[in-house]
């Protein structure tokens, strides 16, 4: 089936030297960091394809919804440090919304959630599943309540109206980021500790919890990077951080698109940095790395299958 169970779940009750919290905390620690540094942020692999765990209709109306592959980063909430499950859908997955038939007379809100149990904590099994929690018809329905692991994310909301035979998208509400109790918070994604985590505004950044200094987030409404500087957030390249006389000095002749570009272009890194470090720009200080003794040089060529890096030092 498409759901695989994390890779660090018990089957069998607390045996060996290490536990399952204790191997799930290993993981963890190589994740951006949640609400302590104990837990890990919750949130998809980025990748590319459909929107991770996306549900959406059928192309043809009919009783079922689609729910998108993905690989979730799951943390739980049932100890102080239990760690994280790595959990996957590795194909679409069809649920049978009208399997329970509309009301005659009131509509109902069923849920789309992604569950993880685990006997370690005296659950039936150790399965992850997607899994469709129906609602009870009301002429103002609510969410019904998930049973079972505490351990979930809500994927999405689906109304099935009174006397409906069909669901359409305008039947489906996306909570994977917001609207319940269990939906990610601070963007849908989750990544390694020090990678860069994309975000969709500035209402998901400032909802992140495992903020640190170093921290470096894609705008995707700006079309930008920040970084959090252990106090607020920066643009990246800000201020002329990238400029000679910056922070973070790069591609200081001026890159491959002003600097010329025959092809070949590695050899020019090389010769810049040479330059930086020698100091050969003293009498242009707009161009003149301040006090250079490192440069690193990098280049990718042969279609994106080969690169190669150089650092320089000046003794």
């Amino acid at each position: 089936m498409a759901e695989r169970s994390s890779g660090w779940v018990q089957n069998s009750g607390p045996t060996g030297v290490m536990d399952v919290e204790e191997t799930r905390l290993a993981v963890a620690a190589l994740v951006m960091p949640g609400s302590t540094n104990f837990k890990a942020k919750s949130g998809f692999r980025p990748g590319p394809g459909a929107s991770p765990g996306l549900v959406t209709a059928t192309g043809t109306p009919d009783g079922f919804v689609h729910v998108a592959p993905f690989q979730l980063l799951l943390q739980s909430g049932r100890a102080t440090a239990p760690g994280t499950y790595e959990t996957a859908l590795d194909a679409i997955k069809d649920i049978n919304i009208l399997s329970t038939p509309a009301d005659p007379t009131n509509p109902r809100d069923d849920l789309i959630v992604a569950q993880q149990s685990d006997t370690f904590y005296a659950d039936a099994n150790s399965d992850f599943l997607v899994r469709h929690v129906v609602g009870t018809p009301a002429g103002v329905p609510v969410d019904p309540t998930v049973t079972g692991s505490p351990d979930f994310i809500t994927l999405a909301r689906v109304r099935v109206n009174a006397t409906a035979t069909t669901i359409t998208s305008g039947n489906i509400t996306d909570l994977r980021t917001g609207g319940h109790a269990n939906s990610l918070t601070g963007g849908l994604h989750s990544v390694a500790l020090g990678g860069i985590l994309p975000v969709t505004s500035a209402a998901q950044r400032d909802a992140l919890v495992g903020v640190y200094e170093g921290l470096t987030i894609d705008r995707a409404d700006l079309d930008y990077a920040e970084r959090h500087n252990g106090s607020v957030w920066r643009p990246f390249v800000s201020g002329q951080r990238t400029a000679p006389g910056g922070a973070f000095p790069l591609n200081t002749h001026g890159g491959g698109l002003s600097y010329t570009h025959p092809g070949m272009y590695g050899i020019f890194t090389i010769v810049e940095a040479v330059r930086q470090l020698r100091h050969d720009y003293a009498d242009a200080p707009e161009r003149q790395v301040g006090g250079a003794r490192i440069g690193l040089a990098h280049g990718t060529g042969g279609v994106l299958s080969a690169t190669g890096t150089l650092i320089l030092t000046r003794d």
